[in-house]
Parts: C-alpha cells; sequence; structure tokens
C-alpha cells in the first residue's frame, strides 16, 4: 500500500486535532505521538496534539480541525471511571 503526501499548501493549515483519551494521567494514549508523527511527517498535514479533552474542546472553539482523532486505548473505552467526551465535541 502507497502513501501519497498531501501538498505542502495543505499543511499551513491545522488540518488534523488529535485528543489523548488516555487514562488522566499525563502518560495518556501511547500511540497519539505515533499518529501525530504519521499525519504530520508522513502524510504532510499539520496536526496538534491535545493531552485533555477540555483543552481540546477550547481550541476546537478558535480553530476548527478538518478531522478530530480520538487516541485511547482498552481501558479509555470499557473503564466506568474512564473520560468521557462532552455533547459538544462530539457534534465537531
Amino acid at each position: 500500500m502507497a502513501i501519497f503526501r498531501f501538498p505542502s499548501a495543505v499543511a499551513k493549515n491545522p488540518q488534523v486535532g488529535i485528543v489523548n483519551m488516555g487514562n488522566k494521567v499525563i502518560a495518556g494514549s501511547k500511540s497519539a505521538p505515533l499518529i501525530h508523527h504519521v499525519f504530520t511527517h508522513e502524510l504532510g498535514l499539520s496536526a496538534r496534539l491535545y493531552p485533555t479533552i477540555p483543552q481540546a474542546e477550547s481550541a476546537f472553539e478558535k480553530a476548527l480541525p478538518r478531522l478530530v482523532v480520538l487516541s485511547g486505548g482498552a481501558q479509555s473505552v470499557y473503564n466506568p471511571d474512564a473520560p468521557h467526551i462532552s455533547d459538544r465535541l462530539v457534534q465537531i
């Protein structure tokens, strides 16, 4: 499978917002930095990694990305104490 790089003109505006849905510890999701690397270095898009949901929500009010990636592990889905995304973030 070939990965084609987007034209550099596309990468000048923020295109991708990656929200870390891992646990509430600073480390969070291990895959979020890898996802960020793929979008920025391999696909040529500008991306920003948001360590918490509230930070992402406040940033999205100012500049809405074209794509939002929710990154997290199984614990962030199945754990009763898992972080919850607000309706506001879902509507984006």
